[in-house]
């Protein structure tokens, strides 16, 4: 598991160039969108390789913390921090996630989980 180390958002998106796209490869653009009440979820927008217009973004449902991260074949996916954690399943996202730059709401979140949880 490598964890993707920056944050990415609407402006700065993280982009994949080869996504599947039926029996075309096209680019997708994938970001977090943290809410304050609601916590995080991801976004993925994909461009038509026929017309090159964005589609309209596919919005997951909320996550408490949601980090992005690529796996041994290098496919993208999220790694998720849930407030029904046990204390050993928060103990290994902490330590998955390493010094990840959190912003300032999910810096919020994880340290509200930590007092929760490993106390």
């Amino acid at each position: 598991m490598n964890i993707i180390k920056e944050q990415h958002n609407e402006r700065n998106p993280l982009i994949i160039k080869d996504w599947s796209y039926g029996f075309k490869k096209c680019i997708m653009k994938m970001w977090i969108e943290s809410v304050k009440g609601r916590g995080d979820r991801v976004y993925m927008q994909t461009q038509n390789p026929k017309t090159l217009i964005w589609n309209k973004p596919k919005v997951g449902t909320y996550s408490t913390l949601v980090v992005l991260y690529k796996d041994e074949k290098g496919h993208t996916h999220n790694l998720n921090l849930s407030p029904y954690m046990d204390k050993e399943s928060l103990n290994d996202f902490i330590i998955k996630v390493g010094n990840y730059p959190f912003n300032e709401l999910q810096t919020e979140i994880l340290n509200y989980c930590k007092k929760r949880f490993l106390k």
